[in-house]
């Protein structure tokens, strides 16, 4: 996987990249003769597998961006209600204050 990657940083695309990782491999590698003999499903797997890792990194980056989006709007919800109770000083605490926040989301029935 790193052989692929590092062709790829050189500017080559996913297929030349398994092509010379699959060429590129010492001589006396214990399963290179199979690698060799079943070259094709190697490529397939490696590439599949490949694809999987870019795959679940871009899943991760999207969960991220929904949790961090879930997070502001409930932050959001919780100012509009302090604000709307004239606690506005709890509204600067819980900005700062982890603690707090979590005691004021479960006051208001937001978590």
């Amino acid at each position: 996987m790193d052989e692929i990657r590092n062709n790829q940083k050189q500017d080559m695309d996913l297929d030349a990249s398994v092509e010379a990782a699959v060429k590129a491999m010492p001589d006396d590698f214990v399963i290179r003769p199979f690698i060799l003999a079943n070259r094709a499903e190697v490529k397939t797997m490696l590439m599949t597998e490949y694809d999987e890792e870019l795959i679940r990194k871009y899943d991760r980056k999207e969960g991220e961006e929904i949790g961090r989006k879930q997070g502001e709007d409930l932050f959001a919800r919780l100012v509009l209600k302090l604000s709307a109770d004239g606690r506005n000083e709890d509204i600067t605490k819980c900005a700062t204050n982890k603690k707090l926040r979590e005691k004021l989301y479960l006051e208001y029935g937001l978590k």
